[in-house]
């Protein structure tokens, strides 16, 4: 499995137009094969700063993701409002479910 970690900081003025380009890749990225889990998460002490948190099946499914059309259109729009970026890639071979206490 993999965990990706996509961060962008944006400017006040194109904050809703990336976020807003963000929702509409949302629903068609959820339904891809292999996809476990995708969130957008705006950070709550500077808003100007977006996350993306993604779970794949595998690498190919990622890849397979990257290349989809919604994706390049997210890219092709939002890649101009968008600065200081990080992609991360984390590999999982093993996890496990914890019972907090309480």
């Amino acid at each position: 499995m993999l965990l990706i970690t996509f961060e962008a900081k944006v400017t006040d003025a194109d904050r809703e137009a990336v976020l807003a380009m963000a929702q509409l890749a949302m629903s068609p990225t959820r339904a891809e094969p292999g996809c476990i889990s995708y969130d957008v998460l705006v950070d709550v002490e500077d808003p100007n700063r977006i996350l993306w948190v993604e779970q794949w099946r595998d690498a190919r499914a990622f890849e397979t993701h990257q290349r989809a059309p919604h994706i390049q259109q997210f890219l092709d729009e939002a890649t101009p409002l968008i600065a200081d970026t990080q992609l991360v890639i984390h590999t999982i071979s093993a996890s496990q479910e914890v019972t907090l206490p309480g």
